[in-house]
């Protein structure tokens, strides 16, 4: 009875030990693609802000990739392009189809006046004037979500630990004119 009561031990430990091993693993894969897609949408500020080329974050949720083009330019990378700007963007480092990692998901993307969506492409776009798209970006890997955050005035990215559901306002539109949310000159 003894060895059997030990047995018990050793195995209920056994297995408490495991799902914390697996779960710690879920944790990395996903702060390291949240990490990925952040640096990512802070490419695409840079690319926007100081080369004076608009481009667009794309997110696909069904085949859970994203990867950066011209603003209105091809719709996969590597496609030719004749404006040398854009290819700063479809030869860039983030250029490339990025593919989420298992168990990761894109669980939810929220984009500023167009609504929510869990499925299909989503772009993100962010402009010369320093503006993006706001936008929220759920990633999820079993039971922790990590939401990444496009401000609108500032094109910020940023990460925040647990799910967000509305989009935080980073500045006032006192605006109404511009129905993009972008100031009009």
């Amino acid at each position: 009875m003894e060895v059997l009561a030990v047995v018990v031990i050793i195995v209920t430990v056994a297995a408490m030990i495991g799902v914390r091993f697996y779960r710690s693993l879920d944790s990395a894969a996903l702060r390291s693609a949240s990490h990925r897609m952040l640096q990512t949408a802070r490419y695409a500020r840079l690319i926007a802000g100081q080369n004076h080329q608009a481009c667009t974050l794309v997110i696909d949720l069904d085949r859970q990739q994203y990867w950066l083009q011209p603003k209105g330019g091809p719709a996969r990378p590597g496609v030719p392009t004749h404006d040398e700007n854009a290819e700063q963007v479809t030869k860039g480092p983030r250029a490339n189809p990025k593919q989420l990692p298992d168990p990761v998901r894109v669980r939810r993307v929220e984009v500023a006046g167009k609504g929510q969506s869990t499925q299909g492409q989503v772009e993100i776009n962010f402009h010369v004037d320093g503006s993006a798209d706001g936008a929220l970006v759920l990633l999820g890997a079993a039971q922790q979500t990590r939401t990444l955050v496009v401000y609108p005035w500032t094109a910020q990215a940023q990460l925040k630990a647990g799910s967000i559901e509305k989009l935080p306002i980073d500045t006032v539109d006192l605006s109404e004119a511009s129905p993009s949310g972008r100031l009009v000159p």
